[in-house]
């Protein structure tokens, strides 16, 4: 594939991101592989709700910017994409966000409990990794967790998922915030009573 066609797509599914309310602000970063030694990287401080392809960076899978602006610098959270993309070689995208109701139950309950059969398939045993820093400065146990689901809470911070592509990366993004705002909804009804 041709980068310029790849950073199209990729500002598509950033903006939608945005759109939907998964990111707001300054949060959330995405990668996408476009060779099996090169990805794009948003860069550090970009707001993905007006992404431009200046702030998506080539680089190699060993974090070296390949091009891009000189004084770029990419994601604080490129450790996370970094070693998702190379322990996973059929991977080609990874997505960071903060969906707002996946944070909110997460941080006021364990369990999610999962409505609807496409999301049994996806959330039955949905990996919730502690997180007490700004950026995920332990990948280790997230990169466990990805070895059995292609999405990973990570409690006081936001969620992580993989896939083949952007669709297949943002789909669980989306399925997970709506599980999440259904829990909530529910969860309101029964204190009421």
């Amino acid at each position: 594939m041709k980068i310029d066609l790849n950073k199209k797509e990729f500002i598509y599914w950033a903006h939608l991101l945005w759109e939907r309310g998964l990111v707001a602000g300054r949060s959330g970063n995405v990668s996408a592989r476009t060779s099996q030694q090169k990805i794009l990287l948003t860069v550090t401080n970009c707001y993905l709700g007006m992404l431009t392809a200046s702030q998506i960076a080539v680089a190699g899978l060993d974090g070296r910017i390949l091009a891009g602006s000189r004084d770029c610098r990419l994601t604080m959270e490129k450790d996370l994409h970094l070693g998702i993309l190379r322990k996973f070689p059929k991977v080609n995208v990874v997505i960071h966000a903060h969906p707002i109701h996946t944070v909110a139950f997460f941080e006021c309950y364990r369990k999610l409990d999962i409505f609807g059969f496409e999301s049994k398939l996806h959330f039955e045993k949905l990996p919730v990794i502690p997180q007490s820093t700004l950026t995920v400065t332990r990948i280790a146990p997230v990169l466990a967790a990805l070895d059995t689901s292609n999405i990973a809470v990570l409690k006081n911070h936001g969620v992580v998922a993989m896939g083949e592509d952007f669709r297949s990366a943002f789909a669980l993004i989306e399925m997970l915030e709506e599980q999440a705002k259904v829990n909530l909804l529910l969860r309101g009804k029964q204190r009421q009573r």
